[in-house]
């Protein structure tokens, strides 16, 4: 997996390029079969599910967003980030996109 990005959500697409631009010398091709959306309230189970969208990748390649909301804060906030990630099953040159959106309050109205 590449370092996740802090981006605004205008930047994601541009964000993206730039670290696909990158990754070409590493032999990396982008796959992706289908957009998985994972969303999920923030809780103790949330890494959980994580490592079950790795185990999806591996079989199936495919563009992560992952959206995280957090009912128990009292701040309104939407955070995205990207990187790209491997399956982590031997070398191999199949990348996926990752778009991790993290929201709370009233800002959950601007997540699709």
């Amino acid at each position: 997996m590449t370092i996740q990005q802090i981006v605004s959500p205008d930047q994601i697409e541009k964000q993206l390029q730039s670290i696909w631009e990158a990754l070409v010398k590493e032999n990396k091709m982008r796959a992706s079969l289908f957009n998985l959306i994972v969303y999920t309230h923030l809780s103790a189970r949330t890494d959980y599910f994580r490592s079950i969208v790795q185990k999806v990748i591996e079989k199936f390649p495919c563009r992560i967003l992952f959206i995280s909301f957090d009912p128990d804060t009292s701040q309104s906030y939407l955070k995205t980030a990207v990187s790209v990630v491997t399956p982590s099953q031997g070398e191999t040159t199949i990348a996926c996109d990752n778009i991790d959106i993290g929201v709370a309050g009233s800002e959950i109205e601007k997540v699709p």
